[in-house]
């Protein structure tokens, strides 16, 4: 089976407050979270970009002229991730960074990137649709012969997090 029938369907998007630019996009796999950071192209160097991942936390910077110019603020991730698996990239034609995190916890859902964004989320929680993402994407590692991407769960009975059993 195709695993982009059980990605997400769209990332997440995160604003700025005050002026409205976007900051960052997200989305989440079993495994991991992908975060999207939009920059110019043509105002940074991939080579003078510092992106420095933590085991919780994110930050970009860059320099110019001697300055150092923040374009990602350091922002706490949501839940603790593995630093060393932690890797990042640039599309050289759009400037955008793509950072990738391994989660320690293998799938467990996240209602949002960073812990300074999840307080609208985390009132809501993980979406229905969400967590039937996950459950298929977790069924079909587990059985990878059967095509669980048109799976449905029965109506009325609440969906456990794929993080409630044991992940292999």
């Amino acid at each position: 089976m195709d695993d982009d029938k059980l990605a997400a369907p769209n990332r997440h998007k995160h604003f700025d407050d005050a002026s409205g630019r976007l900051l960052y996009e997200w989305e989440q796999t079993l495994d991991e979270v992908n975060v999207f950071v939009p920059t110019d192209a043509s105002a940074h160097k991939t080579k003078d970009l510092n992106v420095l991942v933590t085991g919780n936390a994110i930050e970009i910077t860059t320099k110019k002229n001697d300055a150092l110019i923040v374009l990602f603020p350091k922002l706490r991730l949501f839940r603790p991730t593995i630093a060393d698996d932690s890797v990042w990239t640039r599309d050289a034609q759009t400037g955008e960074i793509h950072v990738q995190v391994v989660k320690c916890k293998k799938a467990e859902p996240w209602v949002g990137a960073f812990e300074a964004h999840c307080d609208e989320a985390t009132a809501t929680g993980v979406s229905e649709e969400e967590r039937k993402r996950m459950m298929q994407a977790r069924f079909q590692r587990e059985h990878p012969g059967f095509d669980f991407s048109d799976a449905e769960f029965e109506d009325g009975k609440r969906i456990p997090d794929a993080s409630e059993w044991n992940v292999k």
